[in-house]
This record gives structure tokens, C-alpha cells and sequence, in this order.
């Protein structure tokens, strides 16, 4: 099922670009996601981290390049079918059902993945104890914290029995002390075997976490490896004051 190139891949962009008009938003990214990564993608406003997350997930077309799953090409796929095939995301503007509930919200995916009813109840009580959530369960969806809601629509995606997840700005919105919540969290699944990639602003949250660490100017890669490394090195300082 996977390749090894040094280490097994779940995932791998070759020359990858998106354009919109005259403007070329994502440049011929070359990158690789293996398995048990949790891989952060930082870079200033404007440089393309969004796009390349919006076209490798399917929500846009690549102009030119290949994406690979498993080593199955999967470069035009649209979003929904990257899901089934276990790429799960979030999004910067949350994909709730908001007038249902935090219950029905995370029943949905497991309908859709017509779950043993039993096991998926157990596993969204588990879920929801682990982000702590488990006492607004008949609350609207609406209702609930900008933070909440994004910590539902994150459990929700694992729900969908997605083993590399795609996180877009996570803890945007979030109050301070419901941070440390979600990393803990995010870190109780990869040690269950999901994969992540995860663009974030909050860089000591990013740092936290992260086993590599991607940083992106121009949409282009332009720093890629061991965390520390990639967040001191020049031409990443350089990019983020500009």
C-alpha cells in the first residue's frame, strides 16, 4: 500500500501550481506528508499556505502538478471524495450544521459512513469527553464559543474515520486557555495513528506540536525540516519582516 523513500508516505505534491489569472498563488510545491507526521505550514499573510491547503484537498483545481494518496493519484478528486478516501479537513470559515446540535452534528458523518450505530455513539462520547464538550451535547451548534465550535468541527472530521487531517488556523478564535485543550487533543490522536498538516499563526503553539515544520513565501516552499531549524533560518525570518 505505501512506498518507502526513507519513510513511508501518506501523501506527496510534485511540482504543484495554482493560478488565479495573472497571479500564480501556489509556485511548483514539491512536498511529502508520512505517515505519523504532524506537519505545521507557517508563512506570512498572503503566502499562499490557505491555497495550497484549498487545492491539495480538492476545494480548487491545480493548474499544473500531480497530488498522490497512498500512491494513488488523486489530483483531480474534489473534496468529497479526498474525504472518503480518509482526507479530512477544517476550515478558516467553520462548516457547521449550526441549528442542529453538538450530538447531530457528529452523527451526520457517521450515517454517512452507515457506523455500526452503537460503536459510533461510543465513539462521539469519547470524542467529545476528550475535547470537552461533552456537556453541550443538546446544545445548537450555533450556540457554542467560536473555539467550541471549532473543536467540533475538528472531532467531527475524525469522525469521518479521516487518517490525515488537514487543519486550516485551528486555534483561530480560540480563548487561551482552550489552546493547550486542543493541542493535547490533536497529540492523544496522532498517538492513535492520524497524520496531520496544520497552518497556524500561533507559533508556539505550532512548535508544540509539530515533528517538521514547512514555512511558505510567494507560494513557494522555501524552508522545510526539523522545526527549530526551519523556524530560525533566514530566509524564514526574512519573509516574515518583510
Amino acid at each position: 500500500m505505501f512506498t518507502k523513500e526513507g519513510s513511508v508516505h501518506v501523501l506527496k505534491v510534485t511540482n504543484l501550481t495554482k493560478r488565479f489569472g495573472g497571479t500564480i498563488a501556489v509556485n511548483q510545491v514539491n512536498l511529502q506528508i508520512n505517515k505519523g507526521e504532524i506537519v505545521g505550514i507557517i508563512g506570512p499573510n498572503g503566502s499562499g499556505k490557505s491555497t495550497l491547503l484549498h487545492t491539495i484537498t480538492g476545494v480548487y483545481q491545480p493548474d499544473e502538478g500531480t497530488i498522490e494518496y497512498r500512491n494513488k493519484e488523486i489530483t483531480k478528486a474534489p473534496l468529497e471524495e479526498k474525504a472518503r478516501m480518509g482526507i479530512g479537513r477544517t476550515f478558516q470559515n467553520l462548516r457547521l450544521f449550526k441549528h442542529l446540535t453538538v450530538w447531530e452534528n457528529l452523527m451526520i458523518p457517521a450515517i454517512q459512513l452507515k457506523k455500526n450505530k452503537k460503536e459510533a455513539e461510543e465513539e462521539a462520547k469519547e470524542l467529545l469527553e476528550l475535547v470537552r464538550l461533552h456537556n453541550h451535547i443538546d446544545e445548537q451548534a450555533q450556540n457554542l464559543s467560536v473555539g467550541q465550535q471549532r473543536l467540533l468541527e475538528f472531532i467531527r472530521t475524525v469522525m469521518l474515520n479521516s487518517e490525515l487531517i488537514f487543519l486550516d488556523e485551528p486555534t483561530a478564535g480560540f480563548h487561551p486557555n482552550m489552546i493547550q485543550n486542543f493541542l493535547d487533543t490533536l497529540l492523544k490522536l496522532h498517538a492513535r495513528g492520524k497524520s496531520f498538516v496544520m497552518i497556524e499563526h500561533n507559533i508556539p503553539a505550532i512548535m508544540e506540536v509539530s515533528t517538521r515544520l514547512i514555512a511558505v513565501a510567494a507560494g513557494e516552499v522555501i524552508a522545510d525540516g526539523d522545526p527549530k531549524v526551519v523556524h530560525s533560518n533566514p530566509q524564514v525570518v526574512e519573509a516574515y519582516l518583510g
